[in-house]
Formats: structure tokens, C-alpha cells, sequence
């Protein structure tokens, strides 16, 4: 126990053995005060702050509400997760593809959308992908309207 500015604060001592310095050293940690009635409180644990809790939300959501279209024609397509999340990372901003899973962590949508966004993954959905022409055709067509013209 020490007294601190006339506060009593209750600390655990141990040693530790120092490397650096090769020998024991004191390490203490405070538990908790004791207030004037007597009253034992806890420390009160640190609120740690995360970036993760922080997310970027106006690009995000107005690329995710432009690719709705996009999202619903391509319900039955097995990468549609991944191929969405890609393109919306590219329109914000175009970087490589081993980047692409840390700055789509950083988007709100990454809270309801969760694609496997693996640079090794990517890269082979891409080629799959850019292999079926006539499925992107048929994509596209769904996506004009009748008589109109689609220019990408």
C-alpha cells in the first residue's frame, strides 16, 4: 500500500528477472484506492481504442448502392462476394491486389459483406472470370434496359 497525495492505492509487487541489465527487478501493479470511507474500489480498466472500430463510410456506401444492380444480377455466380468487394475497392482506389483485403477491412459495407479477399484467390477469380466471356455478356445484357445502349 502507499500514500499517494493522501490517497491510499494498493499495488502487487513481484521481480522479474532483467535481461539487459542481468539481474531482478521490482515490478508493480496497481489493483486499486481506498477512499476516506474505507471503501476498496478496482482500477478501472483502460478503454483501448481501435482503428478497426472506425470505418470509412460515404465512398463505401455510395459505390455499394451503385453496384446494387450489379450485386443482384449475379446472385447465382460463386464469386459474387469477392468480385463486388474487388470492384468496389478498385473504384475508390485502384491498388494492388495484395491490398485489397486490408483496405476493404477499412469500408463500413465490411461489416455485412464478407468475401475471402486472398491476393492468391483474387487473382484466380480474375482469370475464371475474364475466361467466360459469354457469361459477362449475358451479365451486361441483363443490366441494359430494352432497346437501350449500356456504356461501361
Amino acid at each position: 500500500m502507499k500514500v499517494i497525495g493522501g490517497n491510499y492505492y494498493l499495488y502487487a509487487a513481484k521481480g522479474i528477472w532483467d535481461k539487459k541489465k542481468k539481474k531482478p527487478v521490482k515490478k508493480t501493479v496497481l489493483l486499486g484506492s481506498i477512499d476516506e470511507n474505507g471503501t476498496y474500489r478496482e482500477k478501472r480498466p483502460k478503454r483501448i481504442f481501435s482503428s478497426f472500430m472506425v470505418y470509412e463510410y460515404g465512398n463505401s456506401q455510395l459505390v455499394w448502392n451503385l453496384a446494387q444492380d450489379m450485386y443482384t444480377i449475379m446472385e447465382k455466380h460463386p464469386y459474387r462476394d469477392q468480385i463486388i468487394a474487388m470492384a468496389m475497392i478498385k473504384a475508390i482506389d485502384p491498388i494492388p491486389l495484395r491490398l485489397v483485403a486490408s483496405r476493404f477491412q477499412k469500408l463500413y459495407i465490411s461489416r455485412s459483406l464478407k468475401p475471402d479477399l486472398y491476393p492468391d484467390d483474387l487473382s484466380r477469380i480474375l482469370g475464371c472470370v475474364g475466361n467466360h466471356f459469354p457469361n459477362q455478356y449475358e451479365m451486361f445484357r441483363k443490366l441494359m434496359d430494352p432497346g437501350g445502349l449500356l456504356f461501361l
